[in-house]
């Protein structure tokens, strides 16, 4: 089933398309631009929203283990029921890589509105 545009928003790298317009993503593309977005963003950091986002930034120099994969996993998922209601989620993953300073958290999810496939997004934190 093809899907028309739906959902856009602006390309993260805020680079122009050939047309010399700012180069935009589109529904599934855009739907991981938000999660994204939802999960990089501090509680705090949006002067006129200042509830959005994610907690993870406050939990990176936790000790790592099960029970900060665990409190990763449950903030995750909080924030995104609560700011994209376009998703289902599937499954949220987090590889907690302490070799290399960072933590991944993987989101697998369905969107709602004529996609039958499962999507995958992954942050870096």
């Amino acid at each position: 089933m093809s899907v028309s545009e739906i959902w856009s928003d602006i390309h993260h790298d805020i680079e122009t398309d050939f047309s010399g317009s700012i180069r935009k993503v589109i529904n599934v593309e855009a739907v991981k631009t938000s999660l994204d977005n939802i999960l990089r963003t501090r509680y705090g950091s949006r002067v006129m929203l200042p509830e959005f986002g994610c907690g993870l930034q406050d939990m990176l120099f936790s000790l790592m283990g099960d029970k900060l994969g665990s409190r990763m996993v449950k903030e995750v998922q909080e924030a995104i029921q609560r700011w994209d209601d376009r998703i289902r989620i599937v499954a949220i993953d987090v590889y907690q890589l302490p070799d290399q300073n960072h933590v991944e958290i993987s989101v697998r999810f369905s969107v709602y509105g004529g996609y039958e496939d499962v999507f995958e997004t992954t942050v870096t934190i």
